[in-house]
């Protein structure tokens, strides 16, 4: 087995890994909670820095920590975040939660 075949199986397992972590997660917040409107803000930054972080981070770790991609990968989820709670919040009150 060469090292890209053991490569490219470990990025597979980390795919079906996280993969189904976020399935058996939302399953089980589905199942335990009903949302109130913050908890719908708070789900809505979870969901964004969790989508963020797979959307950016490989380029941190491509580009060894560089100012520029550590700055793409944090900005969104710093001050983007205020933005994403609101809307989570507002969606959470119109539906009546």
């Amino acid at each position: 087995m060469t090292e890209q075949d053991i490569g490219g199986q470990a990025i597979q397992v980390t795919a079906v890994n996280v993969g189904l972590s976020a399935v058996v997660g939302y399953v089980l917040f589905k199942i335990i909670t009903r949302p109130k409107p913050t908890s719908y803000g708070r789900l809505w930054i979870g969901w964004f820095a969790g989508i963020a972080t797979l959307a950016n981070f490989p380029r941190v770790l491509l580009h060894q920590f560089d100012l520029n991609a550590v700055g793409t990968w944090l900005f969104p989820i710093l001050f983007l975040s205020p933005v994403i709670w609101l809307l989570g919040w507002a969606y959470g009150k119109i539906r009546g939660t």
